[in-house]
């Protein structure tokens, strides 16, 4: 899994073998050739489990969200340090087992005030609303869902355009 922050300087690899999360900087944004490697968060000591499916950063580089895929939750970690995974402290965790239990990717708004959530058991894109901008444990599920299994099976990830009024999914 990779991510890239907003602002295009810093890159995030997740490996699932390992269980490490990996920062680099670019020194250019968004220009991969200017890596540099930084930190590392050793997540699997963090969610006792090494099977996490996607990965995400809040646009203020405040927070740190991990699915779980094949295990029924979303992780929110606040980070310290914007954009520094070091600095990964305290952790938030939604349950979704009633609505899918392999949940593969999230993606927020960019205000943080709503984030939609694929969940490849059911192929369905959910809907989620945060009270609190970027705090998952403020959420609640606004009951719209999308099936997208007629497009393909397996959703592994989601985004929204940046203006919000686009919605992508990805096989």
């Amino acid at each position: 899994m990779v991510e890239i922050s907003g602002n295009g300087n810093h890159l995030y690899v997740a490996s699932t073998s390992t269980g490490i999360l990996y920062q680099f900087d670019l020194s250019t944004p968004y220009d991969l050739s200017s890596s540099v490697y930084v930190n590392e968060f050793y997540y699997y000591s963090a969610i006792a489990n090494d099977e996490t499916s996607f990965i995400e950063i809040s646009s203020n580089g405040e927070h740190l969200y991990l699915t779980n895929d094949p295990h029924d939750q979303i992780e929110q970690f606040t980070m310290s340090t914007p954009y520094d995974i070091t600095t990964a402290g305290s952790r938030k965790t939604i349950y979704i087992s009633h609505l899918d239990v392999q949940p593969t990717g999230i993606s927020f708004s960019s205000d943080g005030q709503k984030f939609i959530m694929v969940g490849i058991n059911q192929d369905r894109v959910y809907e989620f609303v945060c009270t609190t901008p970027w705090d998952i444990s403020t959420s609640y599920w606004t009951g719209a869902r999308t099936y997208v299994g007629l497009q393909g099976t397996s959703p592994r990830s989601c985004s929204y355009s940046s203006d919000g009024t686009k919605m992508y999914v990805f096989q």
